[in-house]
């Protein structure tokens, strides 16, 4: 699961109004991968997003809700915490709430980079960039959250880096096409690894998450 919500956690309001702050960050950085008869590693050192929007759908007593709150900027995914939102829930019983990020925008910022370094079963050490610049959406669920009227929430959602080079071998990242000595993942480059990460992000629909 590339994005699972982490924790939903609590602390006491300030005011009457109940709310949910959103927030994201990134772990697992470092990558083992595997061939037939050799290992390798690849560390992610640094990345960023830009996330345009973010919206909450929550289904509670079988009525479904959607909440929209513009970010508009680019969060450092190596950083701290990122604060995304302040969104407004009244309490009670919710079946389901999903988040979802919605990454790029329409002045053509890049969606999600990371660049980062494979070292090969020899120990040599190559660059690796890896960029997106159509926009995507990343969503995490939790289910059955039960929020009360005297506490405020946060929302932590996790984006599990190691997982993107799932399926990906030694041996595939030993034959990648090298642009002045980088390894460069796109979509005009080295696309068969580029669709294969675009399919692990494609699949972090349905998370199975706990409050």
């Amino acid at each position: 699961m590339l994005m699972s919500i982490a924790t939903i956690s609590s602390c006491k309001k300030k005011d009457d109004n109940g709310s949910v702050s959103i927030q994201l960050r990134s772990q697992n950085q470092a990558v083992s991968l595997s061939g037939r008869t050799e290992t390798a590693a690849l560390s992610w050192v640094s990345g960023s997003a830009f996330v345009e929007e973010v919206e909450l759908e929550v289904e509670k007593d079988d009525s479904e809700t959607e909440i929209e709150t513009n970010v508009g900027r680019r969060i450092d995914l190596m950083g701290t915490v990122a604060q995304l939102g302040t969104i407004p829930l009244l309490p009670g019983r919710y079946e389901e709430i999903e988040v979802e990020l919605k990454l790029g925008n329409t002045r053509g910022d890049t969606a999600l980079v990371l660049r980062g370094n494979f070292v090969n079963n020899s120990g040599t050490s190559v660059p690796v960039v890896f960029f997106i610049n159509e926009a995507i959406e990343l969503k995490a669920e939790a289910e059955n959250v039960v929020l009360t009227g005297t506490d405020d929430y946060r929302l932590l959602s996790t984006f599990n880096l190691s997982l993107l080079l799932n399926g990906i071998t030694t041996s595939q990242l030993n034959s990648a096409t090298l642009t002045n000595g980088t390894i460069i993942i796109s979509k005009n480059n080295n696309t068969a690894l580029f669709n294969k990460i675009l399919s692990n992000i494609d699949e972090m629909d349905d998370v199975e998450l706990d409050d």
